[in-house]
């Protein structure tokens, strides 16, 4: 391992375990009651869900170099927390907070959203480290492709429904799932979209752009169903599994077709 993968390898053991171990331990002092406990434990298990998912992508789908050594999978899965932690911090800009909705006013119906972006932002770190590369730097570059693409759909879907307030004011389980649905869908597109070996900084972007194209779709579709799911005088609150489960389901199902036609990775 070079000076500069050990000096990426510090940052982020400071910028992942440390900074998620801080950051719980400052939201389970907010929860003096333990009321809030059996949500933090479901967040928990979805950090958990996507570290393993990032395992497994690194032990299978990366460069040989990585697969082979125990040292460089440490490094890209320390480097994917980091991600995550980072990423989190986003949050706010879209009108979602961890420790006011969740632990403060224990407001459940943003777990799914939450549980959606920390996917997507997973699957967006995921698809850069599969194939060859140069170094740490080519997956930095593609994971925030990756990531800038799910945030620039996620603020176009705010921009026109607002969907965050659905979530956070309204208090709308269905909301809270089409947005992890939608979040999630973004990341797999997205992810899928950075996947490859590196070429050049270029064709990297060329390829994106042709590879990402299902996004627009994606937010065109939903964009119709909040349209559609928005309350009326005749229908305070909306249907979960209608309006709810149903068109997340269909987002990841839209995702995987999208992936599909494209075909995986050389």
């Amino acid at each position: 391992m070079s000076g500069d993968e050990a000096l990426v390898l510090l940052v982020s053991v400071l910028l992942g375990p440390l900074a998620w171990g801080l950051w719980f331990w400052r939201l389970s002092g907010l929860d003096r009651t333990g009321r809030r406990r059996p949500v933090m434990e479901r967040l928990l298990a979805v950090l958990a869900a996507c570290a393993a998912g990032l395992l497994a992508v690194l032990l299978t789908l990366a460069a040989h170099d990585v697969r082979d050594s125990f040292a460089y999978i440490c490094l890209y899965l320390l480097l994917g927390s980091a991600w995550l932690r980072m990423s989190e911090r986003c949050l706010p800009w879209f009108g979602l907070s961890v420790r006011d909705d969740l632990v403060e006013r224990g407001n459940d119906v943003v777990l799914p959203a939450l549980a959606g972006f920390l996917g997507a932002m997973t699957l967006a770190y995921a698809g850069a480290n599969i194939g060859d590369g140069p170094g740490w730097w080519v997956v930095v570059v593609c994971a925030g492709l990756a990531s800038l693409a799910v945030l620039l759909a996620w603020a176009a879907l705010e921009c026109f429904a607002s969907v965050a307030e659905q979530v956070t004011v309204e208090r709308d389980r269905a909301a809270g799932w089409r947005l992890g649905g939608f979040l999630l869908a973004c990341g797999a597109i997205a992810g899928r979209a950075v996947a490859g070996d590196w070429i050049s900084a270029d064709a990297t972007l060329r390829d994106f752009v042709f590879r990402a194209w299902p996004l627009l779709m994606l937010l065109v579709a939903a964009l119709l169903v909040e349209f559609a799911a928005r309350p009326r005088p005749d229908r305070l609150r909306t249907s979960f599994a209608g309006l709810g489960a149903l068109p997340a389901c269909a987002y990841l199902a839209l995702a995987a077709s999208a992936i599909a036609a494209e075909g995986w990775p050389a």
